[in-house]
């Protein structure tokens, strides 16, 4: 609102709700890992997160399986946290930056369950035996979600969960910690619709076998910015425009359009050769004016011969020009 009162210019990079289409016949085991980053590096406190795996039907339940047994093992806590043994601990997520919307995530996952949805690990607040706080929530995983869900819709911000094609809150919201929308989809123009779904539109991945076809997905996605194979790697070439569309806002930063959003353009026209020839206004277009049909004549020769399509209507126009400068 400040900005409002001197119409200063700003760039706008808000929260997204990143899908990662997986296409038919994806390596499931190769890219799991990327997956398992991009949905809890920082506790799924990351803008570029992973917040919607759309993965086609024939390989959900596979997929499902192996997030289950990856998300059972994630060790939560604190490297500065003192031991009584003095070691330090080795954790793979860390708190969240604060508890303050926990009883928000709960009511997602409660309401995920509700509608159907399969939630077997987590969904609650974590209560840590050895760190203080109370800002840590559980990894969770969430089966069956659908594409409409709330929190597979709504940006929310500080989440800590894995779902998966839920019909409700979740498909709504970036919950912001590590949850992960699992959707099944039949087609690949079915994944493509269910990714475009959202009003948020920042970042996007695209994981399957053959380059060509992701990248042809690629072009289908209303977003900011796509990874093929990978999640996030766009955010590392400072080169590259990062920013989103619709409501992960507008302008962008890094690149040379970030560059030249901090600037403000002028144009500067000049006669290319002022010493022979120089901008005159023609006789027949000079105030006071003499006659308004040649007047109207010499303008639309003047238009027809620049812009016309085809050289006999820019020839008319040279003649109605001519004819009407005399």
């Amino acid at each position: 609102m400040a900005a409002t009162e001197h119409l200063t210019p700003v760039t706008l990079k808000l929260g997204g709700k990143d899908p990662a289409i997986i296409l038919p016949d994806t390596d499931l085991q190769k890219w799991s890992s990327i997956w398992m980053c991009g949905i809890f590096q920082n506790s799924g406190q990351n803008c570029i997160g992973i917040e919607r795996l759309i993965v086609h039907s024939k390989q959900y339940d596979e997929l499902f399986d192996i997030l289950m047994e990856r998300v059972a093992k994630l060790r939560f806590g604190s490297v500065l946290a003192p031991t009584r043994e003095g070691y330090i601990n080795t954790v793979d997520c860390g708190s969240m930056i604060s508890n303050d919307r926990f009883n928000v995530l709960e009511e997602l996952v409660f309401q995920a369950q509700e509608d159907g949805a399969r939630v077997d690990i987590g969904g609650k607040e974590l209560l840590h035996t050895s760190c203080q706080g109370k800002s840590f929530f559980q990894a969770t995983v969430v089966g069956d979600a659908k594409p409409n869900s709330r929190i597979s819709q709504v940006e929310g911000r500080r989440r800590c969960v894995i779902c998966f094609e839920l019909p409700t809150l979740m498909s709504y919201h970036e919950v912001f910690a590590p949850i992960a929308l699992l959707i099944r989809y039949d087609d690949i123009d079915d994944g493509i619709t269910i990714a475009n779904g959202t009003r948020y539109r920042l970042g996007a991945s695209v994981f399957g076998p053959h380059q060509d076809l992701c990248i042809e997905v690629a072009k289908e996605l209303h977003c900011g910015m796509v990874s093929v194979n990978d999640f996030g790697v766009y955010y590392l070439n400072q080169d590259l425009p990062f920013g989103g569309t619709k409501s992960s806002g507008y302008g962008r930063f890094g690149g040379s359009e970030g560059l030249r959003s901090l600037t403000n353009p002028k144009a500067i026209v000049t006669d290319r050769w002022p010493s022979f020839v120089q901008t005159t206004i023609p006789k027949v277009l000079d105030y006071p004016i003499r006659s308004l049909v040649r007047s109207w004549d010499f303008v639309h020769g003047l238009t027809m011969l620049l812009y016309a399509d085809g050289y006999r209507a820019r020839f008319n126009g040279l003649l109605q020009l001519t004819k009407a400068r005399r």
